[in-house]
């Protein structure tokens, strides 16, 4: 908005501060400069909307009024004189400034008729230069509020979009939220088209709007992601779930073969129940299937372990069995704790502690022909 005319210095019969005089008149020249452009926008603008017989009392009366202010200048600056002054000028100035202005040759009857002093014609002059403006909807306000009355229908357009993309349960809501908010929107609308300020209505609906567009924003990333996670912990369970069968099957497979074996996890991905549907519980699941996966990994290498040591055990008994046959002689002792390993091996299952102690007993029994050997 453009600026008021600046308050002249001092008072009628007091002269002003030379100091003071020189910032207002700076300013004071300022305004008169921008007031006439002001006022050839405005008539241009009146008569490009022909709207002459409904405002051209009003620019008539500004651009007379701004005639009178800008003569008034020409004699303060006459007596000014770039400066040159005494306190009997700056007192004249004072006077000058402060008292009426003649208007009894103007040609505005209203004007003619009318005893105002110069910031009082200034005041005038700006009130009917910031209602032509209103009037033809050029008054910085105007049009702010009118930007900002822009942006609130594009934000509701937003919000209506983004409210189509929620779940039906949630899109009543909303929609409900968003009827409220056009409502104020249109009255509004409707008080500025009256004429009536609508400043302390625009800021809280501006507010209300951001707020629901932001939430309608933030909850539909937050469903994205659980869909994200809902999809990552149902791809994590399938598998967990693979390689448990795997497991269980392998142990199965396993209890048939050799004894002991390792048991089993305490509890599986049955535990953990049904997949939960909200966020909060999708992670605290994906985190207790992360603690399952790892035992079942550990379970499987024991079986592994359990079932290789009958393997072991074999070819362990293979290489005893070739030491001994280069006994000479051979005790019968050898044979026999030789076919007790052999026959432990050969049982389903094969019971690894019988086995063990076969096989040690027959090492030992090697050693000590070995030693007797030597010795004898």
């Amino acid at each position: 908005m453009s600026k008021a005319m600046p308050t002249p210095p001092g008072a009628l019969g007091v002269g002003a501060a030379a100091g003071d005089m020189i910032s207002f008149l700076g300013e004071f020249d300022a305004w008169i400069r921008e007031r006439r452009s002001e006022l050839d926008v405005l008539d241009a603008q009146i008569i490009a909307t022909n709207r002459q017989a409904e405002l051209n009392s009003d620019i008539t009366l500004a651009m007379t009024i701004w005639q009178a202010i800008a003569t008034k200048q020409r004699e303060v600056l006459q007596i000014w004189d770039s400066g040159r002054v005494t306190k009997i000028e700056l007192e004249k100035l004072s006077s000058l400034l402060w008292g009426r202005l003649d208007t009894s040759q103007q040609p505005s009857s209203s004007l003619s008729s009318m005893a105002v002093s110069l910031p009082e014609a200034g005041k005038l002059c700006d009130a009917l230069v910031a209602s032509m403006r209103t009037k033809l909807n050029t008054d910085p306000d105007a049009e702010h509020q009118l930007t900002r009355l822009r942006n609130l229908g594009t934000t509701m357009e937003r919000i209506r979009d983004q409210i189509a993309l929620e779940p039906a349960m949630l899109r009543e809501a909303a929609q409900t939220k968003l009827t409220h908010l056009v409502s104020r929107l249109s009255q509004a609308q409707e008080k500025r088209g009256r004429g009536a300020d609508i400043g302390g209505l625009l800021g809280p609906l501006e507010e209300q709007s951001t707020l629901l567009e932001r939430d309608l924003i933030v909850g539909a990333a937050q469903r994205r992601e659980g869909v994200e996670l809902l999809e990552q912990t149902r791809a994590a369970k399938a598998r967990i779930e693979t390689l448990q069968t795997s497991v269980k099957a392998a142990h199965m497979q396993a209890e048939k073969l050799v004894w002991p074996l390792p048991a089993p996890i305490s509890e599986g991905v049955e535990s953990l129940g049904q997949l939960p549907n909200t966020a909060a519980g999708l992670g605290e699941y994906a985190a207790s299937l992360k603690e399952i996966e790892p035992l079942l990994e550990k379970w499987r290498q024991e079986l592994d372990e359990a079932s290789n040591l009958v393997a072991k055990a074999k070819q362990q008994l293979a290489e005893l069995h070739k030491t001994a046959e280069i006994l000479d002689p051979k005790p019968e002792i050898l044979a026999t704790l030789h076919l007790s390993a052999a026959s432990a091996l050969e049982t389903e299952p094969v019971v690894i502690p019988t086995v063990q102690y076969c096989i040690a007993a027959y090492q030992s029994q090697i050693n000590f022909a070995l030693t007797t050997r030597k010795t004898t």
